[in-house]
């Protein structure tokens, strides 16, 4: 039984499951119309890593909760299979991140009521926006039918909305807001654009410091508006914004890596974060017993130390950076 009440995870590991996507976000680098070569994560891995998440949790009576990522992560059929299996067998709690055209078929749906935590859609603006800007026309209206058919079938379902704050959605962010509180959404987190997936995008569409800097008063008085809509924002993600709209750096010495999170990417490499998979990756085959999951912050921070990634240098990981710490 998936609880009504919000739980404080010990330990979140995001799984990228496929590189494939069926939408043409210009910001995202695996929009469809992109030339490159598409991958599934392999079962072996996914299997590898659930036992042994499930065991450390069993062992150590800790709260995990494993969320799969895309491109669109519903693409890899096998993810519903997985979670259903895992909860079968584990403590353990799944989310998952989506573009939300999966939530079109009604088996979706249903193993996400049964066994999904949360959901995170992403939506980025009011209709001619949204529609625009992932090449799907209708597809805002679609959310909004089809995430209150959701709500029916699954009411103990946190539904969250992740929006990418840009140039051209920053003025329209109150009115998205207003918007999802009227469809029930439980919660709102925000990135700011970035540059890395589509540096030919970034440059025009970037938030403007002036933007920036008028981001913490449109919070507040979103809050206070929409009470029942929590917006998770803070003080440090804020400064992680206002550093990149500035051009500023912002090195990180030590984020205690593998701790509470890590990250799985399609190849099947563990790392702290998206960004260090090359550096710090650690394969899922090195996983033998819940005690290599107890051994694994360790392996992280040993390798930290031998080589400094880049990304620490000016870390992008808004995990880091407090995303999800509500002020």
């Amino acid at each position: 039984m998936i609880p009504a009440h919000p739980i404080v995870f010990d330990k979140v590991v995001v799984v990228e499951t496929t590189t494939l996507c069926n939408l043409s976000c210009p910001f995202c680098a695996y929009d469809h119309r992109l030339k490159i070569k598409r991958k599934n994560i392999d079962q072996a891995h996914v299997n590898r890593l659930i036992d042994s998440l499930g065991l450390w949790a069993m062992q150590h009576q800790k709260h995990v909760l494993i969320s799969w990522l895309g491109g669109e992560p519903f693409w890899q059929k096998e993810v519903m299979q997985w979670t259903e299996s895992a909860r079968a067998t584990y403590p353990l709690y799944f989310s998952g991140t989506t573009n939300g055209t999966p939530l079109q078929e009604s088996f979706v749906r249903k193993q996400i009521a049964e066994h999904f935590y949360e959901l995170t859609l992403s939506i980025d603006g009011l209709a001619s926006f949204h529609d625009e800007m992932r090449g799907r026309k209708g597809l805002f209206d679609f959310l909004k039918h089809t995430l209150a058919l959701l709500r029916n079938e699954a009411p103990r379902l946190r539904i969250r909305v992740n929006v990418v704050l840009m140039r051209s959605n920053f003025e329209m962010f109150p009115l998205l807001c207003q918007e999802l509180h009227q469809w029930g959404i439980q919660e709102v987190t925000i990135n700011q654009l970035g540059g890395r997936d589509r540096p030919e995008f970034y440059p025009e569409n970037r938030l403007l410091q002036e933007q920036v800097k008028k981001l913490p008063a449109m919070v507040q008085e979103l809050r206070k508006a929409y009470p029942l809509l929590p917006l998770v924002f803070n003080d440090a993600y804020y400064r992680r914004f206002y550093a990149s709209a500035t051009d500023q750096k912002i090195p990180v010495e030590e984020c205690y890596p593998g701790r509470s999170y890590f990250f799985v990417d399609v190849e099947g490499r563990m790392a702290p974060c998206p960004y260090t998979c090359q550096e710090y990756g650690h394969k899922i085959e090195r996983l033998q017993t819940s005690l290599d999951m107890d051994q694994l912050p360790l392996q992280f921070s040993q390798k930290r130390a031998l080589e400094k990634a880049s990304y620490c240098l000016d870390c992008p990981c808004t995990n880091v950076h407090g995303k999800f710490v509500e002020s």
